[in-house]
């Protein structure tokens, strides 16, 4: 009787992991707590993924402890995110519009806002286009990592391991 109950667990955690629910283009594992599966979903950052949980009231629960209509609940706050929550948690909310986007869709409307900028003949469209620094940063001595090195470093000599011989003698 003990042994089959165990097995059951068991059979019950395995399904829970095996699980996985889709989310903003995401695949999420059931045996992730709600906080780290929605910071895998590109667009939603930190605070966005702590005012679902807030709003929800979800703490401290995963995504295998979910049931259908909690799941369809965060969907929902997800495609429309300005109905549930303040307007300072979107990303887009440039010219009057007010919007959130998630995934795919916010990785277009990225490139395609950086397509703007330069053909817009803007100073940040020009240092889009050469791949510097955009907004005021130091590129004197730093920036090598965005643009790849460029030239050779100045001023260091490798001193060589091989011991010296004293001509004394």
């Amino acid at each position: 009787m003990q042994k089959e109950g165990k097995e059951q667990e068991k059979e019950k955690k395995e399904m829970k992991e095996e699980k996985i629910i889709r989310l903003g283009d995401v695949d999420i594992p059931a045996s992730f707590s709600i906080y780290k599966g929605l910071l895998r979903i590109h667009g939603i950052s930190y605070s966005l993924a702590n005012a679902i949980i807030r709003k929800l009231q979800l703490e401290n629960k995963t995504f295998g402890d979910l049931d259908n209509n909690t799941i369809e609940k965060i969907k929902e706050l997800m495609s429309h995110p300005s109905k549930y929550l303040p307007n300072w948690l979107l990303n887009y909310r440039k010219d009057g519009e007010k919007e959130h986007y998630f995934g795919d869709e916010l990785k277009s409307k990225d490139r395609l806002h950086l397509e703007e900028l330069k053909n817009s003949g803007t100073w940040r469209g020009f240092r889009h286009q050469l791949n510097y620094k955009v907004r005021g940063q130091r590129t004197r001595s730093r920036g090598a990592n965005v643009r790849g090195r460029i030239g050779s470093t100045v001023g260091v000599t490798k001193k060589s391991n091989a011991p010296q011989k004293s001509e004394n003698k």
